[in-house]
């Protein structure tokens, strides 16, 4: 079961996922004020993937492992997520037929390479609740990940790592 509440009074939102075995809570700021909704950038995405929140959970642990960044592609009938380090290297390819890659689309290939530690924390925490998540991006510009939630959706966008 899954809980999500508001707490206005602290600007936080809070998800609690309640297992027979154990639970976990997850506590966000609430960067805008509550009364007004952000306007969403006005990006026009030139390619996108719907995944599998536990696949791409899975592939930024693999990420994790060899760097503190992750390059997210989309090439042809491809979404690739790849790590470089010191120590090596990791790479999860998802071609278009995949069962856990349902929806590929591109207009052009794209990719540009994000900070692991945010997008860690973005996907650990919106998927804890979400099966899918929806990417969206282009070529060194700001990802869009769309979690579909019982309750709604919960949509964050993030940065490119510059001079990556």
């Amino acid at each position: 079961m899954v809980k999500i509440r508001l707490d206005e009074e602290r600007a936080r939102l809070l998800i609690q996922c309640i297992h027979p075995d154990h639970t976990r809570r997850f506590e966000m700021s609430i960067m805008e004020p509550l009364d007004e909704e952000a306007p969403r950038p006005k990006i026009s995405f030139r390619s996108s993937a719907r995944i599998l929140t536990r696949s791409l959970r899975g592939a930024i642990m693999d990420a994790g492992l060899v760097s503190e960044q992750v390059k997210i592609e989309v090439t042809g009938d491809m979404l690739r997520m790849s790590a470089v380090g010191d120590i090596g290297s990791a790479i999860s390819e998802w071609e278009r037929d995949s069962d856990e890659l349902l929806e590929l689309k591109s207009e052009e290939d794209s990719g540009a390479t994000f900070p692991l530690s945010y997008l860690r924390d973005i996907v650990n925490a919106a998927g804890a609740s979400s099966e899918m998540a929806t990417l969206e991006l282009n070529t060194d510009m700001p990802i869009s990940l769309d979690f579909e939630l019982p309750q709604g959706r919960l949509v964050y966008y993030l940065a490119p790592c510059i001079g990556a």
